[in-house]
């Protein structure tokens, strides 16, 4: 009964936001989850991946993975140059996924991103 709610839930599941996605390794393990969720629950999973990301110099590293990523994992798989805060994308989140808000003594905690970024969402916004 769980694996048929998860096939159900990931046939519906169409654009994922990386934000702050940095040199990509978060945006690389979505890409491999995506990957495992396609073979082991539904085999028609194939997500828009969505990276948004500020920094240019973190965008060079994103630019030279995005064309492997694709192939190998066979994704879709976008980069977006834009502060999530004043983001407008055509289409809105499904689900998104960010570190942004670290551990107990990150020094690079910043939840106001993530709050300010809920207009990105199309439900319900929840943080894990």
């Amino acid at each position: 009964m769980f694996a048929l709610s998860l096939k159900l839930y990931f046939e519906y599941l169409s654009i994922v936001f990386v934000l702050g996605a940095g040199q990509g390794p978060l945006v690389h393990c979505t890409i491999r989850a995506t990957r495992t969720i396609r073979n082991d629950y539904c085999s028609i999973f194939r997500p828009k991946i969505v990276a948004v990301e500020k920094n240019p110099k973190a965008l060079d590293f994103l630019y030279m993975n995005r064309q492997d990523w694709s192939i190998i994992y066979n994704v879709y798989f976008d980069i977006v140059h834009e502060d999530m805060r004043r983001y407008q994308p055509i289409e809105k989140a499904d689900m998104v996924i960010s570190e942004l808000l670290g551990g107990f003594g990150c020094n690079e905690l910043s939840p106001e991103c993530l709050d300010a970024s809920t207009h990105l969402m199309k439900g319900a916004f929840y943080s894990f």
